[in-house]
């Protein structure tokens, strides 16, 4: 079972380079609470599908995201480390991280309704 866990966690931490030229590589300049390299990126990853999950919810139902990203596609990983990068350095709590990135995505796209 452990192992199949770990597989998943591994799955879905590189899922998102998927598509992306292959010099990118993740270099988070921050840790979530102690994380290593691989437990950040796959914290990250989750956001991201969690942010996908919320969008594709909030359409269906008709309803305003708190952010409009202006690609049809959703908010990748690579997306993320860029504006973290941009304001994290060090270790974070995941609070931290997640009020970061609610805050950069609203800064960054906002909705003009």
């Amino acid at each position: 079972m452990k192992a199949l866990f770990f597989g998943f966690c591994i799955g879905i931490a590189t899922y998102p380079m998927v598509g992306f030229s292959e010099d990118w590589t993740p270099r988070p300049t921050f840790s979530v609470e102690g994380s290593n390299y691989i437990e950040t990126l796959t914290f990250i990853s989750g956001i991201s599908y969690g942010l996908a999950a919320s969008k594709k919810e909030l359409t269906l139902a008709g309803l305003g995201n708190f952010y409009c990203y202006p690609e049809e596609s959703d908010v990748d990983s690579k997306v993320l480390f860029d504006l973290l990068n941009k304001r994290l350095s060090g270790d974070h709590t995941s609070e931290e991280i997640i009020n970061t990135v609610t805050s950069q995505l609203k800064e960054k796209y906002p909705c003009n309704k």
